[in-house]
């Protein structure tokens, strides 16, 4: 993959959030992008970076 396209591909995974999108079609964007840019990182941060994007009421159940 050209390092422009990893590029876009990163900062679309910077800055994804769930918005409209149902929680699964979310989280398979963002694995999708993950497994795109070869991001290896530990659950914990994977988890923040998933709960960092969900829409806020969502990830307020999510936190109780």
């Amino acid at each position: 993959m050209s390092l422009i396209i990893t590029r876009k591909v990163y900062n679309r995974l910077k800055y994804l959030y769930q918005g409209s999108k149902s929680v699964n079609k979310y989280f398979m964007e963002m694995e999708i992008a993950m497994i795109r840019t070869n991001v290896s990182e530990d659950r914990e941060t994977t988890m923040a970076r998933f709960l960092n994007g969900l829409n806020i009421d969502i990830a307020n159940v999510i936190e109780l």
